[in-house]
């Protein structure tokens, strides 16, 4: 009924199978990620509070300082701008639970990077190594390290910028002259949810994440509803304190917030802000180091970023990278402001 060369080829598939199996079964039943070529590995020591607490510093650095007056731009209204930044939550929330329920089953560090080496099948099969050579190479050194230099630029700008009794009148004709263009909104969605950006930063730690597939979607659950509410409450504050003119023609929102409503204190906000922005910088490296050390685990980047610091447990050569990096990218934003002054 078989040939012989039928019966060979089902053997050999059946054997390919099994190897496939075997491969990814420490993957799937085990929450140990794979081994180092020099075997050491990340040590497993974030509790569900430092995950949770990782999350929150990861989002609010100087985005809620910033982004109101682009949320407020596009809608033209209090109320949408606030249905705005309650929608960009529960946007982030869905997409930090797709996260969650992926690194469950790849308990790999590295977010999207290791996900799409070991977990898209077919496609990366055909595509072999593009996209995860071109996810790694923009995250590394465009995408990661430009996020922490606007965050701290910002920070710092609030430093150098050198309620008590609430108002409502804003609040109450919140939903007057609102907004009609989808695109004006689509943008509006855009502003808020650069504010929220972070929301997936503890996929980068899984590695080093005490039971990933019990915390991590308990820390996400814990972190963003929170980072939500203090961001809508935040905006409240806003539009109880100043008018929308007042807050869309000001160059340090929270400062202009502080002289209405925080007088004898308005000299601390600064500071305080800037070492949230700093708080916000020294999570956003953090993670992005271990991206980078997966980039050089999967090939795309030179071995010795894989490396781990055998004392400390830290991939540091990866740390170094990315401080390097954000320098020079500080140092472009500076030469560019330079010239301008020149010019």
């Amino acid at each position: 009924m078989f040939s012989s060369n039928s019966v060979t080829r089902l053997a050999a598939n059946s054997r390919q199978v099994d190897s496939v199996v075997n491969e990814q079964q420490p993957l799937t039943n085990s929450s140990e990620a794979p081994l180092h070529k020099n075997q050491t590995t990340l040590k497993r020591q974030l509790s569900l509070f430092s995950g949770t607490c990782f999350i929150i510093a990861n989002i609010v650095g100087s985005g809620i300082f910033i982004s109101p007056q682009g949320v407020l731009k596009y809608t033209e209204s209090v109320g949408l701008c606030l249905v705005i930044w309650t929608a960009c939550g529960i946007v982030s929330i869905l997409g930090a639970l797709c996260y969650a329920e992926i690194g469950t089953i790849i308990p790999l560090s590295g977010a999207e990077l290791a996900y799409m080496t070991e977990g898209i099948g077919s496609v990366h099969a055909r595509t072999g190594d593009v996209l995860a050579f071109l996810c790694s190479w923009a995250g590394i050194f465009i995408l990661k390290p430009s996020g922490t230099a606007v965050v701290i630029l910002a920070g710092t700008q609030y430093l150098l910028s050198g309620v008590i009794n609430g108002y409502t009148q804003h609040l109450q004709s919140g939903f007057t002259g609102i907004t009609k263009k989808p695109l004006a909104i689509a943008l509006a969605f855009y502003s808020g949810l650069w504010a929220y950006d972070g929301w997936k930063s503890l996929n980068s730690l899984t590695e080093e994440l005490k039971n990933p597939k019990r915390n991590l979607g308990l820390a996400i659950i814990l972190a963003l509803p929170t980072v939500t509410i203090l961001y809508v409450l935040t905006n409240i504050s806003y539009f109880t304190a100043m008018s929308p003119a007042v807050l869309l023609n000001s160059n340090a929102v929270a400062v202009t917030w502080a002289e209405m409503a925080l007088h004898p204190f308005v000299r601390a906000l600064p500071i305080l802000i800037a070492i949230s922005a700093l708080g916000n910088g020294n999570a956003g490296i953090l993670g992005s180091s271990r991206y980078c050390m997966v980039g050089a685990r999967y090939g795309y980047l030179p071995e010795i970023f894989a490396y781990i610091q055998r004392q400390r447990l830290t991939p540091l050569p990866s740390i170094a990278l990315q401080v390097l990096t954000f320098h020079e990218i500080n140092s472009l934003k500076l030469l560019s402001f330079m010239y301008s002054l020149h010019i």
